[in-house]
């Protein structure tokens, strides 16, 4: 079979599948998985086996038939009572996904959860970041939360973008904050330190408890006249030094936040395969195939 268009699909010839994954996108060994191995290879074959459980069950299942057991499509077309063109078509879906597993780093079990409730205060947007890096998929996500797909969408990408526009702030405040109060404030008068200021506010709706903490951190950054803040949030001076540094240490927290950005910008990268392929409901479940 040739290249073509099926259903709407592109249709790759089974046959370059597997070329298309070098050992570098952590696939290509699997071509030979049934012969004699080196050392890496059993590691990486290892595994592909250890995320096939991260998988959609019918991806998970193509992957093991075709790659592990030497399964021909049309086989797998058979026991599924599918089209040839369907089993490549997910085939493709399957590897594109396993390879983006593959690609993330190492992290231990609860961590990514932990760090998320370090930078964010809406539980819902901690459920999402964390449920779309340990299902790998949106309308998993929608379905365990009850939300629309668009709703995760949304959520996942403004915490994605408010998190990185807060690191970069953070090395700006950094350096404002090694100037005296006196300079900090000279330095906003003769400058137009309004975007800095806006984009604070914009970002800091979810990571801020509230409103009046956003403001007050503004307020000490820029100002940092203590007095002026216990009159207009009428709190003692103690409080207003104990909330302006309790957002300071947020703050800094961040300059640890990298990992995750990056996990999660990978995860923004393969949106269009995180989407689990539902099967048809007269479509055979196998999984997992013994």
């Amino acid at each position: 079979m040739h290249g073509g268009w099926w259903s709407g699909h592109k249709v790759v010839d089974p046959t370059e599948i597997e070329s298309r994954f070098s050992l570098e996108d952590g696939l290509g060994f699997l071509e030979f998985a049934n012969e004699e191995l080196d050392e890496e290879a059993v590691i990486q074959m290892e595994r592909v086996r250890g995320i096939l459980d991260m998988l959609p069950a019918c991806e998970a299942d193509f992957i093991d038939l075709y790659f592990f057991r030497q399964r021909k499509q049309t086989d797998i077309a058979e026991i599924f009572g599918v089209s040839q063109p369907t089993v490549c078509y997910r085939l493709q879906r399957a590897i594109a996904r396993a390879s983006y597993l593959l690609s993330l780093p190492a992290v231990e079990d609860g961590e990514i959860r932990d760090a998320m409730t370090k930078v964010l205060v809406d539980p819902l947007d901690i459920e999402v970041m964390v449920l779309m890096f340990e299902t790998t998929c949106q309308s998993e996500v929608a379905k365990r939360l009850r939300i629309s797909q668009g709703k995760v969408r949304h959520r996942f990408i403004r915490a994605l973008d408010n998190m990185t526009t807060l690191l970069q702030l953070q090395a700006e405040m950094d350096v404002l904050m090694a100037m005296t109060a006196h300079e900090r404030k000279a330095q906003f008068d003769a400058l137009d330190e309004t975007p800095w200021v806006e984009e604070v506010r914009r970002v800091g709706k979810g990571l801020f408890h509230t409103n009046d903490e956003v403001e007050m951190y503004i307020h000490m950054v820029v100002d940092g006249n203590v007095a002026e803040a216990t009159r207009r949030w009428g709190l003692s001076r103690r409080k207003v030094n104990q909330g302006f540094q309790a957002s300071k240490d947020r703050i800094s927290w961040f300059e640890g936040i990298d990992k995750y950005i990056n996990i999660f910008r990978k995860v923004s990268e393969n949106l269009n395969i995180l989407r689990e392929v539902q099967r048809p409901s007269n479509e055979r479940v196998t999984h997992v195939i013994m």
